[in-house]
């Protein structure tokens, strides 16, 4: 999908392999630095953010805004995560006491 949405389009992907590495590598940091690329930029890495307590969540309502409406490729996604809510629910409470007060680092997802 990255001629979808204008942001690949921005960071210089144009269909070429060579683009989409740079843009995992650089841009995303999915891929380790590309040695012939300038390390200057690769080395400025993001600052780690500060550690916070992992949550279990059982309203997913904000996740649902931050996905929207109108956008085609989210509405699969959208639908599934309403159907399964209630299983995620009950599947998020059976884990959080199996790992009763372990402190676990929240993700970014």
């Amino acid at each position: 999908r990255w001629t979808s949405d204008p942001c690949y389009a921005f960071f210089g992907v144009d269909g070429t392999e060579c683009s989409f590495l740079i843009y995992l590598s650089e841009v995303e940091w999915f891929c380790p630095p590309l040695p012939w690329r300038n390390q200057t930029a690769a080395q400025m890495a993001p600052k780690p953010l500060p550690k916070v307590q992992a949550v279990f969540r059982s309203n997913l309502s904000h996740l649902l805004e931050l996905m929207g409406s109108g956008k085609e490729s989210l509405i699969f996604m959208k639908k599934r995560t309403k159907r399964l809510t209630a299983q995620w629910a009950l599947a998020a409470q059976r884990l959080a006491r199996k790992l009763g007060s372990v402190w676990r680092d929240q993700k970014q997802v």
